[in-house]
């Protein structure tokens, strides 16, 4: 039975973000654009390595470790794209400077605002499927998964909790600059 929910939860997710309109128009990186902090760059490539090796373990668990790899490259895409470049003009919000990009950098927050449940649902897609990690895995003893899985969860909560409630203030900061009303 809970296969069959998170195999539902997981189609539902997958025809949900597809659903979506293509908005491809990301904003990467150009002069003056604000860059994702570092330390989460370093962060989600660190998450990415890790989980990358276990893809190369042989048989089930390296095809479940594959679906969650690719989930977290997919995820971390979009954060990097317009959940976490916001972030970037913290430290010049720090010092009472306003950014040039003012409207893109809301614009941006508020994606992340409309997109928001979808990210909630990756977090817990990303869940699914390390429990499936597990399983396969639970034949051999191999706690650097336990140790991954515990890692993952750690940054997922810090994203939920602090990452992108800051980045979404730094829109609603942005917008009370340019309507002091």
């Amino acid at each position: 039975m809970r296969t069959f929910i998170s195999s539902t939860l997981v189609l539902l997710i997958l025809i949900f973000s597809n659903c979506r309109p293509d908005e491809r128009d990301y904003f990467t990186s150009y002069p003056g654009y604000p860059d994702v902090p570092s330390s989460i760059m370093e962060e989600h490539v660190s998450l990415l390595d890790r989980a990358y090796q276990f893809t190369l373990l042989p048989d089930s668990t390296g095809i479940a470790a594959l679906k969650l790899y690719e989930m977290m490259i997919h995820h971390f895409n979009e954060e990097e794209d317009f959940a976490f470049p916001p972030l970037g003009v913290l430290p010049m919000l720090a010092s009472e400077e306003i950014p040039e990009e003012v409207e893109e950098i809301i614009r941006l927050t508020e994606r992340l605002q409309s997109q928001m449940p979808v990210m909630l649902a990756e977090h817990q897609m990303a869940g699914v499927y390390l429990d499936e990690l597990k399983q396969v895995a639970s034949e051999e003893y191999l706690p650097q998964i336990i140790k991954f899985e515990t890692d993952l969860h750690r940054h997922a909560a810090f994203e939920e909790e602090v990452l992108f409630p800051a980045a979404i203030l730094v829109g609603e900061y942005l917008k009370l600059n340019l309507n002091p009303d």
